[in-house]
């Protein structure tokens, strides 16, 4: 069976349809409710590097805290990282991991390349 990690937001409704797709499945995903503290900057960059997305392109520009410091500024990797873990609401979601890579599933039926 396929192991499935989602980095989840329960009030979004791209994370809540990407969710439902993993368990129409029949798959329980291991589910890490980042917004509560539930990912590191090693985690993190180890997920972006898996999933061929850059930090900055992981960011959620409509976030207020990414008009304050992304905007306009040209930060690193790591800066864009240390962001994300000091303000996770800034990183675009849903996230999902399992044994056969891992995706930013926007649009959500992107899951189903990982299932």
């Amino acid at each position: 069976m396929t192991t499935v990690i989602l980095y989840h937001n329960p009030h979004c409704s791209k994370s809540r349809a990407v969710l439902a797709r993993i368990r129409a499945a029949g798959i329980e995903p291991h589910i890490v409710e980042y917004l509560n503290g539930g990912l590191d900057g090693d985690t993190l960059a180890q997920l972006l590097q898996q999933s061929g997305v850059n930090a900055q392109d992981a960011m959620r520009q409509d976030h207020a805290a990414y008009a304050q410091y992304v905007a306009k500024q040209n930060l690193s990797e790591a800066e864009c990282i240390a962001l994300m873990v000091r303000y996770p609401a800034l990183l675009n979601r849903p996230f999902v991991q399992s044994d056969k890579g891992a995706a930013l599933c926007r649009p959500p039926e992107l899951v189903d390349n990982l299932l």
